[in-house]
């Protein structure tokens, strides 16, 4: 991002250079934030921005780049903490003061202010950003479990492989290693993230040496050679699409370059293929879900690989794509015929106007199964009191169940949606009770 897209993000209580805010007591800061707000200041908020502060000097210096606090979403009728801008990359933050623990509210606000950037607002709209929620009374097992680091851990290594990996005009070890660094640094495993191995690594067998192995993958010194040639194999459009893929994953799996996640890039990197050659521009397929689900034949497809046994294996891969292409089909049958039972019951509800907000939001639930009002309100473009008017209509309706207890910051899960995608991640074809 350039100098003239970072100063793009304001309006802002605060923004400046990084340095220029390190030097800067915080009392400077503070009053730069009061004089900016509209609103009458209570000691516990002026406490609470000191706080905030702390915590950010602490952990941003030596970053080149920008930072703004009190951030301006005009749609959400929100502030964002804090805003990091360094290179190209945007950290949005947001501090829940004395908290101990996170709960579903602080995840979906945070989630509505990362649409909000990514969406509506065209200096971030081609950034990758990367939310941080942070509780400051939090302890480390307190903040994120072990599962929901790893789960948040894979959906980031997914958004970087498509979004970044595939748009490079080619593909580089560095690609790779940023990929695997953003899979592996929230899982147990973390000291690993983003190092190429400088041991020897083998599958199966014992855990003190290579003796009865299943396999034993290239000594450490031929790693960057191999995933050199890898790296052309992967930016080369010589092959067909699914081939190519086919290939990159299996011989990807087969140098494991890394001491563990190689399961999990070279998955991600299936992805990377098919985007860069333009097959996949609009969606996901599962193929990771398709070959899970025939396991045995997935690992056996890979072990004869390694010998000779290259067209059974892209047969095999060819077959699993095919199925994911099949299921990701499956699922939007169901999401379409599930849309339409939701209108029916809008329908008979309330029969509201043709152009209510109520239907603009029965159109986004499939991409919203859980929803906020500032998620409602960004994704439909509708004014506030008519987006949550509209939600009342639709809980009413039994469109929609809440799912948090709170008067503010209110939550609600799309009747259905979570049962359709369990069937597709289970590789199941989903239907409509």
């Amino acid at each position: 991002m350039t100098e003239t897209n970072q100063q793009l993000l304001a309006p802002a209580y605060f923004e400046a250079r990084i340095n220029d805010f390190l030097a800067m007591s915080d009392d400077e800061v503070l009053g730069q934030m009061t004089q900016r707000t509209q609103y009458p200041l209570t000691l516990e908020a002026i406490s609470a921005w000191a706080a905030q502060l702390a915590i950010v000097r602490s952990s941003i210096d030596g970053i080149a780049g920008w930072i703004y606090l009190e951030y301006d979403v005009p749609r959400l009728g929100s502030r964002i903490d804090c805003v990091i801008v360094a290179g190209s990359a945007i950290i949005p933050i947001e501090f829940k003061v004395g908290a101990r623990h996170h709960v579903r509210e602080d995840y979906n606000q945070t989630w509505d202010y990362v649409l909000d950037l990514k969406n509506f607002q065209q200096a971030s709209h081609q950034a990758p950003i990367f939310p941080i929620l942070l509780c400051t009374d939090a302890t480390v097992s307190e903040k994120l479990t072990p599962t929901a680091r790893e789960i948040l851990a894979n959906i980031d290594a997914m958004e970087l492989a498509i979004h970044q990996a595939s748009a490079a005009a080619a593909c580089t070890i560095a690609d790779i290693v940023a990929i695997h660094a953003r899979l592996m640094t929230a899982g147990p495993t973390a000291h690993v993230a983003g190092a190429l191995r400088d041991e020897q690594n083998w599958i199966g067998g014992n855990d003190y040496n290579p003796c009865g192995a299943d396999f034993v993958p290239p000594p450490p010194k031929h790693v960057k050679p191999l995933l050199d040639d890898l790296c052309r194999a992967i930016s080369d459009d010589t092959l067909p699409p699914v081939a190519q893929a086919a290939l990159v994953h299996a011989q990807f799996e087969a140098i494991h370059p890394f001491l563990d996640g190689n399961g999990r890039t070279g998955r991600a990197l299936i992805h990377v293929v098919l985007k860069r050659r333009g097959l996949t521009t609009a969606y996901v397929p599962p193929i990771s879900v398709a070959l899970s689900v025939r396991r045995s034949s997935y690992i056996a497809g890979l072990t004869k690989f390694r010998g000779d046994s290259v067209v059974p294996w892209i047969r095999h891969f060819a077959d699993a794509a095919n199925t994911s292409a099949e299921l990701a089909r499956a699922y939007l049958g169901a999401v379409a015929r599930q849309t339409a039972v939701w209108r029916e019951m809008l329908a008979r509800h309330a029969a509201p106007r043709a152009d209510s907000a109520a239907w603009k939001i029965i159109g986004v639930l499939p991409a919203h199964p859980m929803i906020t009002g500032p998620a409602a309100i960004a994704a439909t473009g509708r004014a506030r009191a008519a987006v949550y008017q509209a939600l009342d209509q639709l809980q009413q309706a039994g469109i929609l169940k809440p799912v948090s207890e709170s008067k503010r910051n209110r939550v609600w899960e799309a009747v259905r949606m979570f049962d359709l995608l369990e069937g597709l991640e289970a590789g199941k074809a989903p239907s409509i009770a």
